[in-house]
Formats: structure tokens, sequence, C-alpha cells
């Protein structure tokens, strides 16, 4: 699909900038408790690896088809040099409430995250993101304006990574808040992400530029997706 927008789009003189969804899966070392430079020269390439082998799992090969699709994006670029500028958005964990939990449910990440919520045990899958970066859904979609329009956003890999998230701390912070409701246990040691995302400033300044603030505090972001949930 990615391809043949661009290849539509290129038949369109009036079209100035083309911006995709990525995923941080197209990137991440998947690296934990070790710190490291991630850079948009950086792919993920053991997924890729991993996703063509005779024992593939579902995350790897979702994260494959990010690496593969966004590999395809930039070949089209860098060989056919369109008119117009293309940009990508790499989010990790995305929270926030729906627009409309009526019509949409919670899906993706938040989806994880009310499973969590509802006291589920993690082999219900919740668990299964750890060790990440989160962003703001509101702040994930200002990433895409401002990609779409930002005068030095060209050929970018913009990176959504506003702070790194693991659960054993939005438990902890969830039994601050909300000390009434039962919690599930995180496993004794979560692996966290400790990767330097090297293109994160400039993601926060593309935020300041579209909306004078930087990426919004994980902690509001949570409680606004809590506030969110049905209350049983």
């Amino acid at each position: 699909m990615t391809m043949s927008v661009l290849e539509s789009a290129s038949k369109t003189p009036s079209i100035k900038r083309v911006v995709v969804t990525s995923s941080s899966t197209a990137a991440s070392q998947m690296i934990f408790d070790e710190a490291y430079n991630l850079t948009p020269d950086c792919w993920n390439d053991t997924a890729v690896k991993m996703a063509w082998s005779d024992e593939p799992n579902a995350f790897m090969t979702y994260a494959a088809s990010k690496v593969q699709a966004e590999k395809a994006l930039w070949k089209f670029v860098n060989e056919k040099k369109p008119h117009f500028a293309v940009n990508t958005v790499l989010p990790d964990f995305v929270c926030g409430p729906p627009l409309s939990a009526e019509h949409q449910g919670y899906p993706s990440s938040i989806g994880f995250f009310k499973m969590l919520w509802e006291g589920l045990p993690g082999e219900t899958g919740w668990f299964m993101l750890r060790g990440q970066w989160m962003i703001d859904a509101a702040d994930m979609a200002r990433l895409h304006v401002a990609a779409l329009a930002h005068p030095d956003a060209k050929n970018e890999r913009i990176f959504a990574y506003g702070h790194r998230k693991t659960w054993t701390e939005w438990i902890k912070l969830l039994k601050q808040w909300y000390p009434d409701r039962t919690y599930p246990q995180p496993m004794q040691h979560e692996p966290a992400d400790l990767s330097n995302v090297t293109a994160r400033p400039e993601a926060e300044r593309y935020l300041k530029w579209l909306n004078g603030e930087g990426f919004k505090p994980m902690e509001e972001s949570i409680r606004e997706t809590v506030e969110s949930f049905p209350k049983n």
C-alpha cells in the first residue's frame, strides 16, 4: 500500500509531502538493560532474520514487516528522487484515551494497558510490551502534522519517543493514585530500554514549534487514559 501511495504521489505534481506512520519496531535494536545510541540509521534486522527463520513469532513478524516496508520506502526515495519530501514517524508505545471508546474501543497499545488496569495476569498479553518508550497519542498526532508542515522536516525518520516506560513503574503509580484496586504483579526484574534516542530532541523541537510545548508528561498521559476506562 505504501508503495502504491508513493507511485500515485509521483504522478501528482501538486503533492509536496508524504508522511508515513512506521513503528519503533522498525528501528529498535531489542537491547535491554544496556545503554546504546538509537539513531535514524538503525534498523531492526534481527526481527527480519527471526521472521524468516524456521521458528518465527507474531511480534517479530510484525516488526519485520515494518522494517521491510520502511526500507522499501527509503529505497524508492533514494532511487526515484521524487518531487515531494517524505517523512516517516516511528512511535513506540502510544498512551492516551481514544477519540471515541464507544465506536473504536481501546485498540493497540492502550488495549494492553487496559488489560493491566483490569487486573488481568501478564499471560493475557499486556506484559509482552515491556522495556519501551512511550508517547502520548496527541503528541504522536502533532508529530504527523509537523512532519507534513514544518519547513525543516524533509526526508526524515521522526522518532516519536516521549519517555521511558516500564510496567513496574506504571503499576507503582497506579497503586499511589488508585489504591483501592488490585493490580497484577510485574516480573521480579523487568528489562528496561536504556537507548539514547539521538533524534528525540529534533522531534521535541517539532512539537514546540507546533504546540509551544515538548512531550506531554508521562504521568499526565497515564491519568488521562485511566480516566477514559470504564469504571466498574
